[in-house]
Protein backbone atom coordinates (compact mmCIF):
# COMPACT_ATOMS: atom_id res chain seq x y z
CA UNK A 1 0.00 0.00 0.00
CA UNK A 2 1.25 3.46 -0.90
CA UNK A 3 0.90 6.56 1.27
CA UNK A 4 0.07 9.92 -0.27
CA UNK A 5 -0.50 13.38 1.21
CA UNK A 6 -3.05 15.27 -0.89
CA UNK A 7 -3.83 18.78 0.30
CA UNK A 8 -7.12 19.08 -1.63
CA UNK A 9 -8.44 15.72 -0.48
CA UNK A 10 -10.52 16.97 2.42
CA UNK A 11 -12.05 19.72 0.27
CA UNK A 12 -13.22 17.25 -2.38
CA UNK A 13 -14.73 14.90 0.20
CA UNK A 14 -16.89 17.70 1.55
CA UNK A 15 -18.43 18.07 -1.90
CA UNK A 16 -19.26 14.40 -2.38
CA UNK A 17 -22.76 13.32 -3.29
CA UNK A 18 -24.43 10.18 -4.55
CA UNK A 19 -25.07 10.52 -8.27
CA UNK A 20 -27.03 8.22 -10.57
CA UNK A 21 -25.07 5.80 -12.77
CA UNK A 22 -26.35 4.13 -15.88
CA UNK A 23 -25.67 0.68 -14.42
CA UNK A 24 -26.68 1.29 -10.80
CA UNK A 25 -26.44 3.78 -7.95
CA UNK A 26 -23.72 3.86 -5.32
CA UNK A 27 -23.64 4.98 -1.73
CA UNK A 28 -20.39 6.55 -0.53
CA UNK A 29 -19.32 5.57 3.00
CA UNK A 30 -16.49 7.68 4.45
CA UNK A 31 -14.93 5.14 6.84
CA UNK A 32 -12.23 7.62 7.88
CA UNK A 33 -14.94 10.03 9.01
CA UNK A 34 -16.48 7.27 11.13
CA UNK A 35 -13.07 6.66 12.66
CA UNK A 36 -12.53 10.32 13.53
CA UNK A 37 -15.24 10.09 16.14
CA UNK A 38 -13.09 7.58 18.04
CA UNK A 39 -9.65 9.18 17.57
CA UNK A 40 -7.84 11.77 19.67
CA UNK A 41 -6.08 13.35 16.69
CA UNK A 42 -7.13 14.25 13.16
CA UNK A 43 -5.32 13.14 10.02
CA UNK A 44 -3.98 9.91 11.51
CA UNK A 45 -2.26 7.47 9.17
CA UNK A 46 -4.48 4.50 8.29
CA UNK A 47 -3.29 0.99 7.45
CA UNK A 48 -5.81 -1.57 6.22
CA UNK A 49 -6.32 -4.96 4.61
CA UNK A 50 -9.54 -6.23 3.01
CA UNK A 51 -10.90 -9.62 2.00
CA UNK A 52 -13.15 -10.75 -0.86
CA UNK A 53 -16.31 -10.87 1.25
CA UNK A 54 -16.50 -7.22 2.24
CA UNK A 55 -14.63 -7.20 5.58
CA UNK A 56 -11.97 -4.55 6.22
CA UNK A 57 -9.42 -4.58 9.06
CA UNK A 58 -8.16 -1.09 9.91
CA UNK A 59 -5.17 -0.02 12.01
CA UNK A 60 -4.99 3.58 13.18
CA UNK A 61 -3.01 4.97 16.13
CA UNK A 62 -2.24 1.35 17.12
CA UNK A 63 -5.96 0.64 17.57
CA UNK A 64 -7.63 -2.16 15.62
CA UNK A 65 -11.04 -1.84 13.97
CA UNK A 66 -13.17 -3.94 11.65
CA UNK A 67 -15.72 -2.59 9.19
CA UNK A 68 -18.33 -4.12 6.91
CA UNK A 69 -21.54 -2.77 5.43
CA UNK A 70 -23.50 -5.40 7.37
CA UNK A 71 -21.93 -4.81 10.82
CA UNK A 72 -20.63 -1.26 10.58
CA UNK A 73 -17.50 -0.11 12.44
CA UNK A 74 -16.37 -1.91 15.59
CA UNK A 75 -13.25 -1.59 17.69
CA UNK A 76 -11.41 -4.65 19.02
CA UNK A 77 -10.97 -4.06 22.73
CA UNK A 78 -8.74 -5.66 25.37
CA UNK A 79 -5.94 -6.91 23.12
CA UNK A 80 -3.35 -8.76 25.25
CA UNK A 81 -0.49 -6.32 24.67
CA UNK A 82 2.11 -5.13 27.16
CA UNK A 83 2.69 -1.42 27.77
CA UNK A 84 5.74 -1.51 25.47
CA UNK A 85 3.82 -3.18 22.62
CA UNK A 86 1.86 -1.60 19.80
CA UNK A 87 0.31 -2.85 16.59
CA UNK A 88 2.69 -1.95 13.76
CA UNK A 89 1.16 -3.13 10.48
CA UNK A 90 -1.47 -5.41 8.92
CA UNK A 91 -0.51 -8.04 6.35
CA UNK A 92 -3.57 -10.05 5.22
CA UNK A 93 -7.21 -10.80 6.12
CA UNK A 94 -8.82 -14.13 5.23
CA UNK A 95 -12.43 -14.54 4.13
CA UNK A 96 -13.17 -16.01 7.58
CA UNK A 97 -11.90 -12.88 9.33
CA UNK A 98 -8.48 -14.20 10.41
CA UNK A 99 -6.00 -11.32 10.44
CA UNK A 100 -2.19 -11.39 10.39
CA UNK A 101 0.27 -8.58 10.98
CA UNK A 102 3.15 -7.33 13.12
CA UNK A 103 3.52 -5.91 16.62
CA UNK A 104 6.46 -3.80 17.78
CA UNK A 105 7.81 -4.63 21.23
CA UNK A 106 10.09 -1.73 22.17
CA UNK A 107 11.25 -3.44 25.37
CA UNK A 108 13.13 -6.18 23.49
CA UNK A 109 15.78 -4.39 21.44
CA UNK A 110 17.57 -1.10 21.76
CA UNK A 111 16.40 1.74 19.48
CA UNK A 112 14.24 -0.07 16.89
CA UNK A 113 12.42 -2.62 19.02
CA UNK A 114 11.55 -6.21 18.14
CA UNK A 115 8.85 -6.93 15.62
CA UNK A 116 6.66 -9.90 16.54
CA UNK A 117 4.11 -11.38 14.10
CA UNK A 118 0.57 -11.94 15.33
CA UNK A 119 -2.57 -13.78 14.29
CA UNK A 120 -6.04 -12.58 15.26
CA UNK A 121 -8.79 -15.21 15.24
CA UNK A 122 -12.38 -13.97 15.68
CA UNK A 123 -13.12 -16.77 18.16
CA UNK A 124 -9.74 -16.99 19.90
CA UNK A 125 -8.47 -13.45 19.92
CA UNK A 126 -4.91 -12.29 19.30
CA UNK A 127 -2.00 -14.76 19.40
CA UNK A 128 1.62 -13.59 19.34
CA UNK A 129 3.94 -15.82 17.33
CA UNK A 130 6.78 -15.37 19.79
CA UNK A 131 9.43 -17.71 21.17
CA UNK A 132 6.95 -19.39 23.51
CA UNK A 133 4.88 -20.50 20.50
CA UNK A 134 7.92 -21.66 18.53
CA UNK A 135 8.55 -24.86 20.50
CA UNK A 136 11.77 -23.63 22.10
CA UNK A 137 13.64 -22.88 18.86
CA UNK A 138 16.20 -20.09 19.03
CA UNK A 139 14.46 -17.86 16.51
CA UNK A 140 16.38 -14.86 15.22
CA UNK A 141 13.53 -13.44 13.14
CA UNK A 142 10.05 -14.38 12.00
CA UNK A 143 7.67 -12.89 9.42
CA UNK A 144 4.14 -13.76 8.33
CA UNK A 145 3.23 -13.63 4.64
CA UNK A 146 -0.29 -14.99 4.09
CA UNK A 147 -3.27 -16.75 5.72
CA UNK A 148 -5.92 -18.97 4.12
CA UNK A 149 -9.62 -19.36 4.93
CA UNK A 150 -8.87 -22.26 7.30
CA UNK A 151 -6.80 -19.96 9.48
CA UNK A 152 -3.46 -21.51 8.46
CA UNK A 153 -0.65 -18.95 8.39
CA UNK A 154 2.51 -19.22 6.28
CA UNK A 155 5.71 -17.27 6.82
CA UNK A 156 9.49 -17.28 6.99
CA UNK A 157 11.70 -18.10 9.97
CA UNK A 158 15.40 -17.72 10.70
CA UNK A 159 16.46 -19.96 13.59
CA UNK A 160 19.56 -21.37 15.25
CA UNK A 161 19.98 -25.17 15.29
CA UNK A 162 22.33 -26.16 16.78
CA UNK A 163 25.12 -23.70 15.95
CA UNK A 164 24.16 -22.33 12.56
CA UNK A 165 21.40 -20.03 11.37
CA UNK A 166 18.88 -21.56 8.98
CA UNK A 167 16.15 -20.05 6.83
CA UNK A 168 13.00 -22.05 6.45
CA UNK A 169 9.25 -21.78 5.90
CA UNK A 170 6.77 -22.35 8.70
CA UNK A 171 3.02 -22.80 9.01
CA UNK A 172 0.84 -22.10 12.02
CA UNK A 173 -2.71 -23.00 12.85
CA UNK A 174 -4.40 -22.92 16.25
CA UNK A 175 -5.01 -26.69 16.32
CA UNK A 176 -1.62 -28.05 15.16
CA UNK A 177 0.51 -25.16 16.35
CA UNK A 178 3.82 -24.13 14.78
CA UNK A 179 5.38 -26.41 12.14
CA UNK A 180 8.63 -26.04 10.21
CA UNK A 181 8.13 -27.17 6.62
CA UNK A 182 10.58 -29.98 5.98
CA UNK A 183 12.73 -29.46 2.89
CA UNK A 184 12.12 -25.70 2.72
CA UNK A 185 15.60 -24.56 3.79
CA UNK A 186 16.67 -21.31 2.09
CA UNK A 187 13.19 -20.85 0.61
CA UNK A 188 10.91 -17.83 0.85
CA UNK A 189 7.11 -18.10 1.16
CA UNK A 190 4.62 -15.87 -0.68
CA UNK A 191 1.08 -17.28 -0.74
CA UNK A 192 -0.99 -20.12 0.72
CA UNK A 193 -4.36 -21.21 -0.69
CA UNK A 194 -7.27 -23.07 0.86
CA UNK A 195 -5.84 -26.47 -0.17
CA UNK A 196 -2.67 -25.75 1.78
CA UNK A 197 -0.60 -25.25 -1.37
CA UNK A 198 2.22 -22.74 -0.89
CA UNK A 199 3.89 -20.61 -3.55
CA UNK A 200 7.57 -20.15 -2.70
CA UNK A 201 10.95 -19.41 -4.22
CA UNK A 202 14.60 -20.38 -3.76
CA UNK A 203 17.14 -18.10 -5.41
CA UNK A 204 15.40 -17.30 -8.71
CA UNK A 205 13.42 -20.56 -8.98
CA UNK A 206 9.73 -20.84 -8.05
CA UNK A 207 8.07 -23.87 -6.47
CA UNK A 208 4.57 -24.93 -5.56
CA UNK A 209 4.40 -27.00 -2.39
CA UNK A 210 1.45 -29.40 -2.34
CA UNK A 211 0.68 -31.31 0.89
CA UNK A 212 0.04 -34.46 -1.18
CA UNK A 213 2.55 -34.11 -4.04
CA UNK A 214 5.42 -32.35 -2.27
CA UNK A 215 7.56 -29.72 -4.00
CA UNK A 216 6.72 -29.03 -7.65
CA UNK A 217 9.17 -26.95 -9.67
CA UNK A 218 7.31 -24.24 -11.57
CA UNK A 219 10.19 -22.45 -13.23
CA UNK A 220 13.88 -21.69 -12.83
CA UNK A 221 13.28 -17.96 -13.32
CA UNK A 222 11.01 -15.44 -11.67
CA UNK A 223 11.19 -12.26 -9.69
CA UNK A 224 8.20 -10.02 -10.42
CA UNK A 225 4.66 -10.04 -9.05
CA UNK A 226 3.24 -13.45 -8.20
CA UNK A 227 -0.25 -14.81 -7.50
CA UNK A 228 -1.66 -18.15 -6.33
CA UNK A 229 -5.40 -18.73 -6.35
CA UNK A 230 -7.66 -21.25 -4.61
CA UNK A 231 -7.84 -23.30 -7.80
CA UNK A 232 -4.11 -24.08 -7.62
CA UNK A 233 -3.24 -21.79 -10.54
CA UNK A 234 -0.09 -19.69 -10.16
CA UNK A 235 0.93 -16.67 -12.25
CA UNK A 236 4.41 -15.12 -12.10
CA UNK A 237 5.78 -12.05 -13.84
CA UNK A 238 9.28 -12.32 -15.25
CA UNK A 239 11.36 -11.25 -18.24
CA UNK A 240 8.86 -8.89 -19.83
CA UNK A 241 5.92 -11.28 -19.66
CA UNK A 242 3.73 -13.46 -17.45
CA UNK A 243 3.77 -17.25 -17.12
CA UNK A 244 0.68 -19.13 -15.93
CA UNK A 245 1.19 -22.51 -14.22
CA UNK A 246 -1.52 -25.15 -13.85
CA UNK A 247 -1.75 -28.95 -13.61
CA UNK A 248 -3.21 -31.24 -16.25
CA UNK A 249 -5.26 -34.41 -15.77
CA UNK A 250 -2.07 -36.34 -15.00
CA UNK A 251 -1.11 -33.86 -12.27
CA UNK A 252 1.79 -32.55 -14.37
CA UNK A 253 2.75 -28.89 -14.32
CA UNK A 254 1.79 -27.08 -17.53
CA UNK A 255 2.98 -23.59 -18.50
CA UNK A 256 1.54 -20.88 -20.72
CA UNK A 257 3.62 -17.78 -21.46
CA UNK A 258 2.03 -14.40 -22.24
CA UNK A 259 4.69 -12.04 -23.64
CA UNK A 260 5.09 -8.28 -23.23
CA UNK A 261 2.59 -7.75 -20.41
CA UNK A 262 2.67 -6.95 -16.69
CA UNK A 263 0.62 -8.84 -14.12
CA UNK A 264 -1.95 -6.75 -12.23
CA UNK A 265 -4.18 -9.39 -10.63
CA UNK A 266 -5.81 -12.83 -10.75
CA UNK A 267 -9.04 -14.14 -9.24
CA UNK A 268 -9.96 -17.60 -7.97
CA UNK A 269 -11.49 -18.53 -11.32
CA UNK A 270 -8.18 -17.99 -13.10
CA UNK A 271 -9.04 -14.67 -14.74
CA UNK A 272 -5.87 -12.59 -15.11
CA UNK A 273 -5.69 -8.81 -15.54
CA UNK A 274 -2.69 -7.61 -17.55
CA UNK A 275 -1.24 -4.36 -18.88
CA UNK A 276 1.09 -3.79 -21.82
CA UNK A 277 3.74 -1.12 -22.34
CA UNK A 278 1.26 1.06 -24.23
CA UNK A 279 -0.92 1.11 -21.08
CA UNK A 280 -3.74 -0.96 -22.47
CA UNK A 281 -5.53 -3.39 -20.11
CA UNK A 282 -6.48 -6.98 -20.95
CA UNK A 283 -8.09 -10.00 -19.37
CA UNK A 284 -6.87 -13.55 -19.99
CA UNK A 285 -8.21 -16.95 -18.92
CA UNK A 286 -7.21 -20.59 -19.31
CA UNK A 287 -10.45 -21.28 -21.17
CA UNK A 288 -9.76 -18.85 -24.01
CA UNK A 289 -5.96 -18.49 -23.77
CA UNK A 290 -6.00 -15.16 -25.57
CA UNK A 291 -5.83 -11.51 -24.58
CA UNK A 292 -9.19 -9.72 -24.44
CA UNK A 293 -8.76 -5.95 -24.37
CA UNK A 294 -10.85 -3.85 -21.99
CA UNK A 295 -12.36 -1.13 -24.20
CA UNK A 296 -11.31 2.49 -23.80
CA UNK A 297 -14.65 4.28 -24.19
CA UNK A 298 -13.59 7.93 -24.02
CA UNK A 299 -12.71 10.15 -26.94
CA UNK A 300 -9.00 10.00 -27.57
CA UNK A 301 -6.95 13.03 -26.60
CA UNK A 302 -3.28 13.84 -26.42
CA UNK A 303 -2.89 11.34 -23.57
CA UNK A 304 -5.21 8.39 -23.06
CA UNK A 305 -4.57 5.15 -21.22
CA UNK A 306 -6.05 2.61 -18.83
CA UNK A 307 -4.69 1.18 -15.60
CA UNK A 308 -6.12 -1.79 -13.68
CA UNK A 309 -6.01 -1.96 -9.88
CA UNK A 310 -7.98 -5.07 -8.83
CA UNK A 311 -10.20 -7.91 -10.05
CA UNK A 312 -12.83 -9.79 -8.03
CA UNK A 313 -14.20 -13.33 -8.29
CA UNK A 314 -17.25 -12.07 -10.20
CA UNK A 315 -14.97 -11.02 -13.07
CA UNK A 316 -15.21 -7.27 -12.42
CA UNK A 317 -12.13 -5.09 -12.90
CA UNK A 318 -11.62 -1.69 -11.26
CA UNK A 319 -9.08 0.91 -12.24
CA UNK A 320 -8.70 4.36 -13.69
CA UNK A 321 -8.58 5.87 -17.15
CA UNK A 322 -6.54 8.89 -18.16
CA UNK A 323 -8.35 11.13 -20.62
CA UNK A 324 -6.00 13.94 -21.65
CA UNK A 325 -4.84 15.02 -18.18
CA UNK A 326 -7.92 13.88 -16.26
CA UNK A 327 -8.20 10.64 -14.22
CA UNK A 328 -11.53 8.78 -14.28
CA UNK A 329 -12.61 5.85 -12.12
CA UNK A 330 -13.97 2.93 -14.14
CA UNK A 331 -15.48 -0.53 -13.59
CA UNK A 332 -15.50 -3.29 -16.21
CA UNK A 333 -17.19 -6.67 -16.56
CA UNK A 334 -18.10 -8.89 -19.48
CA UNK A 335 -21.82 -8.16 -19.33
CA UNK A 336 -21.73 -4.36 -18.94
CA UNK A 337 -18.42 -3.44 -20.57
CA UNK A 338 -16.47 -0.39 -19.38
CA UNK A 339 -18.47 1.89 -17.05
CA UNK A 340 -17.45 5.48 -16.35
CA UNK A 341 -17.85 6.08 -12.58
CA UNK A 342 -16.82 9.74 -12.63
CA UNK A 343 -20.38 10.74 -11.71
CA UNK A 344 -20.13 8.58 -8.58
CA UNK A 345 -16.74 9.80 -7.39
CA UNK A 346 -14.27 12.23 -8.92
CA UNK A 347 -10.68 10.97 -8.44
CA UNK A 348 -9.10 13.80 -10.41
CA UNK A 349 -5.91 15.00 -8.71
CA UNK A 350 -5.90 12.14 -6.22
CA UNK A 351 -3.55 9.17 -5.99
CA UNK A 352 -5.55 6.25 -4.66
CA UNK A 353 -5.15 2.60 -3.87
CA UNK A 354 -8.17 0.55 -4.91
CA UNK A 355 -9.67 -2.76 -3.78
CA UNK A 356 -12.70 -4.53 -5.22
CA UNK A 357 -14.53 -7.24 -3.27
CA UNK A 358 -16.99 -9.88 -4.48
CA UNK A 359 -19.95 -7.69 -3.46
CA UNK A 360 -18.85 -5.14 -6.04
CA UNK A 361 -17.82 -2.64 -3.35
CA UNK A 362 -14.88 -0.41 -4.29
CA UNK A 363 -12.50 0.64 -1.53
CA UNK A 364 -10.48 3.83 -2.13
CA UNK A 365 -7.47 4.69 0.03
CA UNK A 366 -4.86 7.45 0.15
CA UNK A 367 -3.11 6.87 3.48
CA UNK A 368 -5.34 9.17 5.54
CA UNK A 369 -8.72 8.60 3.94
CA UNK A 370 -10.66 5.38 3.44
CA UNK A 371 -13.89 5.39 1.42
CA UNK A 372 -16.19 2.61 0.32
CA UNK A 373 -18.36 2.88 -2.78
CA UNK A 374 -21.30 0.54 -2.18
CA UNK A 375 -23.52 -0.43 -5.15
CA UNK A 376 -27.26 -0.56 -4.50
CA UNK A 377 -27.27 -4.30 -5.24
CA UNK A 378 -24.61 -5.04 -2.57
Amino acid sequence: MSVFRISIFSIIFCLLGVMPLSAENYQIVDISELLQGQLDTEGSYIDYVANDRGDIAILVDSALYFYSTTEGLRKIEDLPLGEDMKLENLEALSNKGVLIGTIEDSSQRWFWGEFVPFVYYPDKGLILLNKEVLAGLEVESLSVEDVNDHGVVVGDAVYLEPEDYKDTIFTYDPEKGFTLLEGSEDMEAYKINNDGQILMSKDSAYYLYDPDAGYLLLDVHGGGDEFLNNGGIAAIEYGGGVTVYFRNENNEIQRFYIPEVDLEGMNDKGLLVLEDEDENVYTWSLNKKKLMEIPYIWENGEEDRLAAEDVNNEGQVVGYAVVDDRSILYLWDQANGTQDLSSVFDIQGLHLGMDLNDRGEILLYDGYRLLLLVPETS
